[in-house]
């Protein structure tokens, strides 16, 4: 599994490049150059690794330092195949392209960008060139490299300007404005590499076996990222991290790796040990730090009795924001509720809990009251010690067909049918759980989906946990 987070998790926009409409051939010389380059350093890095090492050949165990963290070099070719790979489906779309086995020499990089910059689009190409290899390489002795290579294809002049440029990239605050021409490459970089350094706050996501947990964290994450069958009995732990910017793709470790994986794989793959993603989370409101899901297994799963071991290590061991513990109501006072109920109360900081009663939308006006639900709730966690629980109402299941609707993708006939049933549903006075919020006051601005928001509980949700306003 790739261990540098921004490897990982870093957004790559491919919709605005400027290579979007250039012609077959051109994109394909541009590609060759790319990809000539990208491996020619990743073999200086190997070369690095293995300068006084007696054994010939590669190992999983060589280690070398990238964005000041250390990772394996299997690891950092496997990104770098994975990265290029996603520029070779973008600019030879899936025709036959540039295919380089064993090591790189020098004279073939030279000569593919020499190619490049003397076509009539050189003088851009050479500064897009250099702005797509920061985000594949990402860390700046290896941009620095890149730009040396090439540099000399170029004369002094010309020297001058790469320069120029590379200096722009590596500063993130001036002179972006004297390249406009590359200018959305340059920002995806400064974007990434910001949000990289910003503190990864985290949260952990617990509950008994069919909570409606997986729901809860798509809803958050406003994509489908984790398994909601009911066949599904995920024994391991994933951790969902967000993306600086909405790239639509979804990365995943398991721990073989796909840096834009499909909704089949997503679905589909073995879940063991711990597995990785990392997607843009849609928010309510803009979210702007960096934040990490955490989700671990359910904890009552008859067959499975190491699932709450798995759990309860993870509570204990890992250092976490906020925990994240739902409940639906059915299992409302159940026994295997109240024993974790009372663990989390014994080995948890009350502080960081927040117990969120799901599967609101199952209710009928009829016979069930969530008032009564919430006060039922209420009493279980004082009696158990809790002084000042936050309890948060929502339909989970309803918060994310409402994100799916603000980010314009598709519903199903059923999802459609749902959303219309669960919109009128919410809009009745005692389904409204906004009500439960101090945060979730309707204002004149908003739009129809941010009032539903409110009502199914999800926005006052992510206000506490996003915001921390209770």
């Amino acid at each position: 599994m790739i261990e540098t987070t921004l490897y990982f998790s870093e957004a790559i926009d491919f919709s605005g490049h400027p290579l979007s409409n250039a012609k077959s051939k051109k994109r394909v010389q541009y590609y060759t150059a790319l990809s000539l380059v990208s491996r020619y350093i990743a073999d200086s890095l190997k070369n690095n690794v293995m300068d006084g090492n007696t054994n010939s050949g590669e190992k999983d165990g060589e280690q070398i330092v990238v964005l000041g963290t250390s990772i394996s070099l299997t690891e950092f070719k496997m990104y770098l195949e994975q990265r290029l790979q996603q520029y070779s489906d973008f600019l030879c779309e899936g025709k036959e392209n540039f295919i380089h086995d064993g090591l790189v020499d020098k004279k073939e990089v030279i000569h593919a960008v020499s190619g490049n910059v003397s076509l009539p689009w050189k003088r851009k190409t050479r500064f897009w060139l250099l702005a797509d290899l920061a985000l594949i390489l990402l860390d700046d002795g290896l941009i620095a490299k890149a730009s040396s290579l090439i540099k000399e294809c170029l004369g002094n002049g010309a020297k001058t300007s790469i320069d120029d440029f590379l200096n722009v990239l590596l500063d993130n605050q001036n002179g972006a404005e004297l390249f406009p021409f590359a200018d959305n490459l340059i920002k995806q970089y400064h974007e990434n590499l910001l949000f990289s350094k910003k503190s990864v706050k985290k949260l952990v996501v617990t509950a008994n076996m069919s909570a409606g947990k997986s729901t809860l964290i798509n809803a958050l994450v406003g994509k489908s990222v984790a398994r909601t069958s009911q066949e599904v009995c995920t024994g391991n732990v994933c951790y969902i991290s967000n993306k600086a910017f909405e790239d639509n793709c979804i990365s995943l470790a398991t721990p073989e790796l796909s840096l834009c994986a499909t909704q089949e794989k997503l679905n589909d793959f073995s879940w063991q040990g711990s597995i990785a993603i990392a997607a843009y989370f849609t928010g309510t409101e803009a979210i702007n730090n960096s934040w990490c899901i955490i989700d671990t297994p359910g904890v009552n799963a008859a067959l499975y009795k190491n699932h709450s071991k798995i759990a309860r290590q993870v509570i204990k061991k890992q250092s976490y924001d906020r925990l994240l513990y739902v409940i639906s109501p059915t299992n409302l006072g159940t026994d295997a509720e109240i024993r974790h109920l009372k663990w989390v109360s014994e080995n948890v900081d009350q502080n960081k809990v927040v117990f969120i009663l799901n599967k609101l939308d199952d209710y009928r006006s009829e016979s069930d009251n969530i008032s009564e639900s919430m006060k039922a709730l209420r009493n279980d966690l004082t009696k158990l010690g809790f002084t000042a629980p936050v309890i948060c109402p929502i339909s989970a299941y309803f918060g994310y067909l409402l994100k799916l609707k603000l980010t314009h993708q598709p519903f199903t006939e059923d999802e459609q049918d749902e959303y219309d049933l669960l919109s009128k549903k919410f809009s009745k006075q005692q389904f409204d759980l906004s009500v439960y919020y101090d945060n979730s006051n309707e204002n004149d601005s908003d739009t129809t989906e941010i009032k539903l928001c409110k009502k199914s509980g999800l926005y006052g949700l992510e206000k506490i946990i996003y915001g921390g306003t209770v």
